[in-house]
């Protein structure tokens, strides 16, 4: 019998579900076998993800590239803690070379580059940005925590640009498109506070790590 060369890469939802409605990780394709070419391909419906309350975790310049990680955030899968908040080293398609400097980090993920032996099996895992809704009433603004910087949030004020305005250039996966910024109304901002009547400061830091609905606080 032939052995492997390379080792078994599965692509882990995290919590997420695919675009086909399953749940489990999927092999990478080709056999699910990754050897020294450091070629990526996302398993079918990976742009299709979706979990409530959730975005797909993408790069921060380049909101339509996809992310996946060596560890969950929790502490479990290879080097957890190195960097990333938990989540170890990302791994990018090769088919998003053309607008992320030739693929700079794929070279993590080579066999050799993860330090992996023939027939190992790696897991990967979908991060997930936790969402925060600005409800002005009759406008809301949609925003992100940009996880793998950490949990910590800054609460937006009038003019503060969200994550979604950080880059134009490129359509975010999801197809979001504002408003990304909280606007100016006839009544003065004070605040905001969420569904239990908590208390959120403008520009000051929270910890944030699951979805979040805020109501503005008027003066």
């Amino acid at each position: 019998m032939e052995k492997i060369k390379g080792c078994y890469v599965f692509y882990h939802p995290n919590g997420g579900v695919w675009g086909d409605g399953t749940t489990e990780p999927k092999p990478a394709p080709n056999g699910g076998i990754l050897d020294e070419r450091d070629v990526f391909v996302w398993p079918e419906g990976t742009e299709k993800m979706s979990r409530e309350g959730y975005r797909m975790h993408t790069s921060q310049n380049y909101l339509n590239v996809i992310r996946f990680y060596t560890a969950d955030g929790k502490g479990n899968g290879f080097d957890p803690e190195k960097i990333c908040n938990g989540f170890g080293y990302d791994c990018w398609p090769s088919n998003s070379w053309e607008i992320t400097n030739q693929g700079h980090d794929a070279n993590w993920f080579s066999k050799n580059g993860m330090k992996k032996n023939d027939g190992d099996t790696v897991y990967l895992y979908m991060c997930w940005d936790p969402i925060i809704i600005y409800d002005m009433g009759e406008v809301k603004i949609r925003e992100f925590v940009y996880k793998t910087d950490g949990d910590e949030y800054t609460i937006l004020g009038t003019g503060g640009k969200t994550n979604y305005a950080r880059n134009r250039m490129n359509y975010n996966t999801e197809g979001y498109e504002g408003p990304f910024e909280i606007p100016e109304t006839s009544k003065k901002l004070a605040g905001w506070k969420d569904e239990k009547g908590n208390i959120f400061e403008i520009g000051k830091e929270y910890t944030v790590t699951e979805p979040l609905t805020l109501y503005a606080i008027f003066e």
